[in-house]
């Protein structure tokens, strides 16, 4: 039988990384529905062509041609957009 050998506890580190912040607000349009249903594309504000944007799944398919807010969070791996509920403050 073999003898039960337990691991020593280790204290959880802080993470060393800063959450994410909103960094921008803004309306746009939505293109079209992404392959992934939590994804829509829209018309990128600065003109660039389109940006993904993570939505809640209760709203894929029904915001195609409407317009949105989104903001954009950054953090150490870059910047992402979600949509936002309602009018921004």
């Amino acid at each position: 039988m073999k003898k039960k050998v337990k691991a020593p506890v280790e204290d959880i580190p802080e993470p060393l990384e800063a959450p994410p912040e909103v960094t921008s607000q803004c309306r746009v349009r939505v293109l079209q529905q992404a392959q992934n249903p939590q994804w829509v594309y829209v018309l990128d504000p600065n003109g660039m062509g389109k940006l993904p944007v993570v939505i809640p799944r209760r709203l894929s398919g029904k915001l195609v041609g409407k317009q949105i807010f989104i903001e954009a969070i950054s953090d150490s791996t870059g910047t992402t957009h979600r949509y936002v509920e309602g009018q921004p403050h």
